[in-house]
């Protein structure tokens, strides 16, 4: 069966991770692991998605989010253990820059 995309992925947690592409490529995807904002935005114009972990513990975050949205037509989904009040803040700076963002 052809590959119906690449969904690149950005996360800690190895067991999400497998699971994951578990899923991924039980619809027909290929899911690679992209380390670092270089790697993510390099398979961006590859990619039909893109998950990360976003940690709020890094104000490069929401650049490397912002870079994604601008680099490719990707849905990008940010996974977070953020509190909702944190959430919501985020949530507002991405529509205030116009960023389309699952989070």
């Amino acid at each position: 069966m052809a590959s119906k995309g690449v969904i690149q992925i950005c996360h800690s947690e190895e067991p999400l991770v497998a699971e994951i592409a578990f899923w991924a490529n039980s619809a027909g995807y290929e899911l690679v692991s992209a380390n670092g904002r270089e790697a993510l935005c390099e398979g961006a114009t590859k990619a039909v998605a893109t998950i990360l972990e976003l940690t709020g513990t890094s104000d490069d975050e929401v650049d490397v989010i912002e870079a994604l949205t601008k680099a490719s037509r990707a849905r990008v989904m940010a996974i977070t253990k953020l509190d909702a009040k944190t959430i919501a803040s985020v949530r507002r700076l991405f529509q205030a820059k116009s960023v389309d963002v699952i989070l």
